[in-house]
């Protein structure tokens, strides 16, 4: 049996976060597989794997790439 090693690695990194934001002290999902994130003035622009856009009056609070977490709070 040959094993394709770069199509296990492949399928192993995938790199897309999830985006969560804090509400009443928790964390809620925002967003899942974002691979767009910007900065636009007062927002945030998220958009995912699948097309799917989201902006939210938000800052982002924490950016963890290892865990592939973004945290954001709604600003004030």
């Amino acid at each position: 049996m040959i094993l394709n090693l770069r199509n296990l690695i492949e399928e192993e990194t995938m790199c897309e976060a999830n985006a969560y934001l804090i509400k009443e002290g928790k964390e809620e999902l925002f967003l899942e597989d974002i691979s767009i994130l910007r900065p636009e003035r007062d927002e945030l622009y998220l958009q995912n794997i699948f097309g799917e856009q989201k902006r939210i009056k938000a800052r982002i609070k924490e950016m963890n790439l290892i865990d592939h977490r973004i945290i954001a709070d709604f600003k004030l």
